[in-house]
């Protein structure tokens, strides 16, 4: 959900209530950190995402970006990324 504002007032928009699920079917959405990936993993059984999510070290989506973005550093939790990022 995210707030815009219209003529000095205040709108609330709520994207996911765009989406309706045809009779007999259901919309599943979720916002838990990380759910999604890690569903993914699951279900497709990739070895490596699943090895990935399981390493309590790294943020996934930090070392995903790492592996996709040329010269993107791969930094630990503690450390802070380079000005030029």
């Amino acid at each position: 959900m995210f707030v815009l504002q219209v003529e000095g007032e205040q709108a609330y928009v709520n994207v996911r209530k765009a989406f309706v699920a045809p009779a007999g079917y259901c919309v599943v959405s979720a916002d838990f950190c990380q759910l999604e990936l890690r569903l993914m993993a699951h279900f497709s059984g990739d070895n490596a995402l699943i090895c990935m999510l399981n390493d309590p070290v790294w943020d996934p989506f930090v070392k995903l970006a790492s592996r996709w973005k040329v010269g993107f550093p791969l930094l630990k939790p503690d450390e802070s990324p380079p000005s030029s990022l």
